[in-house]
């Protein structure tokens, strides 16, 4: 079989699957670049992906739209998610290189699972490369800084699926190789200007437009007419919804909502469509969507009358999957804008996505509060260098109190801001942490309710509240809002991995917690975060290895859980011998079933 049959096939089958049948425009320039491909003609330029494969107008403006870059990127990601979930049917993947626009075959490789260091037995820490500096020619193709891997040709094509195997270096020769990089001046110089370039995701040295810069709008879309004829039972159940995706997108802290009546100048339109099944079940249909009309994500949810909060819960999700800092507008936009610190809303989506890497986080916070004093974002670049410092302390053995420059730095977010949640949990964290429940409470509140569309947060407020057992079925999620934040998320970042596991360790909920542990999670390329999550796998599914590493562990989880109490529980719950459980506590136990109530009307830390 020749190199044009295996890239056809392989296409073919990515083809089929469900993200490219629900984006057209996706699926269309996959097929423009397999041709080109096939065709053995030059990479393709931005202005022929605008124009051949995307249907803009011959006078396309490149200098002023990043439109082809955007969907080049958005493609790559794509296939990252195929073959994320499928593997290839002759062992190479379609690959879009860094800083190129053709399509290649390369050697599939499945990402190995992050592994703790120091752990018996555990293998070398995986390394994540950063997108390529790359240019353009006046034609707008990419001239990229280093050397991508050369495409699969015809006539290489069979000697490099004979030789792939024998290409790849043994385990223990990759890991001495690994470590040979590490040390050498040169490699150090690589892994720091690699980090700048994953800060920077590449970002297009054109100047974008304002607007690319600044928070995009939502446009709210709901079909009733599917419940045409069918009473008015399900019709209520379905505007309780659709006023629940309202006050859902009010809350959104990364875009702005415009009315039905300006769809077309929105970002992005979500539609709510209902109907009302032959066997009486009432569906909800989510679609979300940009505004070329490219489906991003789209979900289905099942009315169960006897279960309504349920459905709330499970419509919450979704809106929350769609709106979240790190959510699906978060990652469109920084398909647009990389990692961009241009303005507070491209700091803020910035920041929270590389939240784990700590060193760079604190470089931008500062940075982003000096541009940009007066930014709605500012209270969270705040607080955000509050718990930085705060886990410093920690880091050194120090005491976290309620003083200092952290401390004030939380004082002028809140003054800025009474009702933000970060500032007002990590203020809450602060008073936790000398067991002060009752001044913590409050902020608790406030910032659990504020968090709607912030699940990061809601996981970090839940973790923290075991530590107070006066909050019991009052502050946090519920044993289901957990599960369904962990449906949620198919592969959370290493922070909101590690704050919805120790919830469930505090609370005993091994059903949840193995939910979890069964889920990959995305690593940050720094961070402490990765190894902490990793090692709780290992003493959930072994006892022992708990009992041995338990001040570890302990050491740990309290870099980011400032009460005591919590920090004890997930201890005592990994190291107690699985044979003593009662069967309650085998079946993974049970978390408090309430709501969060109504927040106060003011800030708890004046």
């Amino acid at each position: 079989m020749t190199f044009g049959d295996h890239l056809r096939r392989e296409a073919d089958y990515v083809l089929d699957d469900v993200i490219f049948q629900r984006s057209p425009t996706q699926a269309m320039l996959l097929r423009f670049l397999v041709e080109r491909a096939l065709s053995g003609g030059p990479s393709p330029t931005q202005h022929e992906i605008a124009v051949e494969a995307l249907g803009k107008p011959d006078d396309f403006d490149l200098a002023n739209d990043s439109y082809p870059r955007v969907q080049v990127s958005r493609l790559r990601a794509s296939l990252d998610n195929y073959y994320s979930r499928t593997q290839p049917h002759d062992g190479h993947r379609l690959t879009i290189e860094q800083g190129q626009y053709e399509i290649t075959l390369t050697p599939y490789q499945r990402p190995a699972p992050p592994t703790p260091p120091n752990v018996p037995d555990a293998a070398g820490d995986d390394e994540q490369a950063g997108d390529s500096v790359m240019h353009e020619d006046r034609a707008g193709r990419p001239e990229a800084a280093g050397a991508a891997p050369a495409p699969l040709t015809d006539g290489a094509f069979a000697g490099t699926m004979a030789a792939s195997a024998r290409a790849e270096p043994s385990a223990p020769a990759a890991r001495r190789r690994g470590r040979a990089f590490v040390i050498t001046p040169i490699a150090i110089i690589g892994l720091l200007v690699a980090g700048l370039l994953a800060w920077r995701m590449a970002s297009p040295e054109e100047t974008l437009p304002a607007a690319d810069l600044e928070k995009p709008t939502i446009v709210l879309q709901a079909d009733l007419t599917g419940l045409e004829g069918n009473g008015s039972a399900d019709r209520d159940t379905a505007q309780f919804a659709v006023r629940l995706a309202e006050i859902l997108l009010a809350y959104s802290l990364v875009t702005g909502t415009r009315p039905a009546s300006e769809e077309e100048r929105a970002d992005y339109t979500l539609t709510m469509s209902f109907v009302h099944e032959p066997d009486g079940a009432l569906q909800a249909f989510l679609s979300f969507a940009d505004a070329d009309g490219d489906v991003l994500f789209n979900e289905l949810v099942e009315h169960d009358r006897t279960r309504r909060e349920r459905f709330a819960d499970e419509i919450r999700s979704a809106l929350t999957h769609i709106t979240s800092p790190t959510g699906e507008v978060a990652q469109d936009r920084r398909r647009i804008f990389g990692n961009s610190l241009e303005s507070g809303y491209t700091c803020f989506i910035t920041i929270e996505n590389v939240r784990a890497d700590g060193g760079a986080v604190a470089d931008m916070v500062d940075s982003c509060i000096d541009r940009f004093p007066k930014s709605e974002f500012t209270p969270y670049f705040r607080a955000r260098r509050a718990f930085a410092a705060y886990q410093g302390d920690r880091l050194e053995g120090k005491p976290i109190r309620a003083s200092g420059p952290a401390w004030r730095d939380l004082q002028l977010a809140l003054d800025a801001d009474p009702f933000n949640s970060f500032a007002n949990v990590v203020a809450a964290k602060v008073l936790l942490a000398s067991g002060q429940c009752d001044a913590a409470r409050a902020g608790m509140e406030i910032a659990f309710e504020q968090a709607t569309n912030y699940p990061a947060l809601r996981a970090a407020i839940d973790a923290e509240a075991p530590s107070c057992p006066s909050y019991a079925g009052e502050v946090g999620l519920s044993d289901e809002q957990l599960r369904a934040m962990i449906a949620a998320n198919p592969a959370p970042d290493a922070l909101q991995h590690l704050y919805m596991l120790v919830a469930a360790l505090a609370e005993n909920d091994m059903t949840s917690a193995k939910m979890l542990a069964a889920r990959p999670f995305k690593p940050a390329s720094a961070g402490r975060e990765s190894e902490t999550v990793a090692k709780l796998h290992r003493a959930l599914d072994d006892p022992a290895f708990a009992r041995a590493n338990a001040d570890q562990l302990r050491t740990d989880i309290a870099l980011n859980i400032w009460g005591e109490r919590t920090v004890d529980l997930v201890i005592e719950n990994l190291t107690r011998d699985p044979a003593a459980l009662p069967d309650q506590a085998a079946d993974g136990g049970a978390m408090s079933t309430g709501t969060a109530p109504t927040s106060p009307t003011r800030s708890p830390y004046r």
